[in-house]
């Protein structure tokens, strides 16, 4: 707040006194009675600017034109109507254009780890996305906040920072740092010889979620899944749909050779490969799934307890 200023006295005398008084009003040891008695003074020689004048001029009643179009405003805003039909779809389909042309742009400029991040989307039974899962399986198991977080996020995060090359946390959930590094190399050298198969590509699958975007109408109850993902989330869609009873063995002999320890286990005796390939049938059927935690699950279960060549699994 700025500090109000004085006019100054016109004469020298004027302003002489003034700076006495100044002196005597700022003076602590001037008594009350005295300083009271100079601020009148100086109020009187040296007031201060637009101080006890204020306008006399009221302010000038609204025009009956304003408040007619005041009460328009109100009304047409209650009602929705703000703009007119036809502005609001040019104003709408510029948007839409300009969109476009930022999203085709911002492909055409995308950062290999862009690119990785749609390619590891479209590749689910990748070294990195296997190794992803077993971590955030760990992570989410040992998590005890509540509600936990959302493990398909975590696996996401996950590959994310390894495609980055973070300096920290670069190993897998067995704390290994060569198998991440091998499967993130792997991921950019196919990366790199689509570049060279297909040039463009990153550019046409924009354009081609872009038109399927302007075609198809958004659910407004679902949130639409980052373009990176939606590769992989359709995948994941389709396979539910899928029924499980057709190739189901061939599902479960996939399942059991992604998972070493568990083939191993049912490599030794037939017992253990009948017992476990029921369990994964029953949990294909009544799932349609086996995530990391219950994989480690079955194998600690059916383990045998008095052999040291299947210790626990801990992750």
């Amino acid at each position: 707040m700025s500090r109000a200023r004085r006019i100054k006295p016109s004469t020298r005398e004027g302003r002489k006194r003034q700076a006495e008084l100044g002196r005597v009003i700022s003076n602590p040891r001037t008594l009350k009675t005295d300083r009271e008695a100079a601020t009148r003074e100086l109020d009187a020689l040296a007031p201060l600017e637009n101080f006890g004048s204020p306008s006399l001029t009221p302010p000038a009643p609204p025009t009956q034109d304003w408040k007619e179009a005041l009460i328009d405003r109100v009304e047409a805003r209650r009602e929705g109507t703000v703009f007119d039909k036809g502005s609001l779809e040019e104003a709408l389909a510029r948007l839409a254009v300009e969109d476009r042309a930022r999203a085709i742009r911002n492909a055409e400029n995308a950062t290999p780890l862009e690119k990785a991040q749609t390619l590891i989307c479209e590749l689910p039974d990748h070294p990195l996305n296997k190794l992803a899962r077993e971590l955030a399986a760990y992570l989410w198991r040992e998590d005890q906040s509540n509600p936990k977080p959302n493990i398909e996020q975590m696996v996401r995060w996950t590959v994310k920072g390894w495609l980055a090359r973070q300096p920290y946390n670069r190993s897998d959930v067995r704390g290994d740092v060569q198998t991440v590094s091998d499967a993130v190399d792997d991921l950019y050298r196919l990366l790199s010889e689509r570049d060279i198969a297909e040039p463009g590509w990153f550019v046409r699958r924009a354009e081609k979620l872009l038109n399927s975007q302007a075609v198809l109408p958004v659910k407004k109850t679902e949130p639409v899944a980052e373009p990176a993902l939606q590769t992989y989330s359709a995948s994941l869609q389709k396979e539910e749909v899928q029924p499980l009873n057709e190739n189901l063995a061939a599902r479960v002999s996939l399942v059991l050779a992604a998972d070493s320890s568990l083939s191993r286990l049912a490599a030794h005796s037939p017992e253990y490969d009948s017992g476990i390939r029921a369990a994964l049938r029953d949990r294909l059927l009544s799932r349609s799934n086996c995530d990391g935690s219950f994989l480690a699950g079955l194998y600690n279960a059916m383990r045998p307890r008095n052999l040291s060549a299947f210790p626990p699994r801990t992750f």
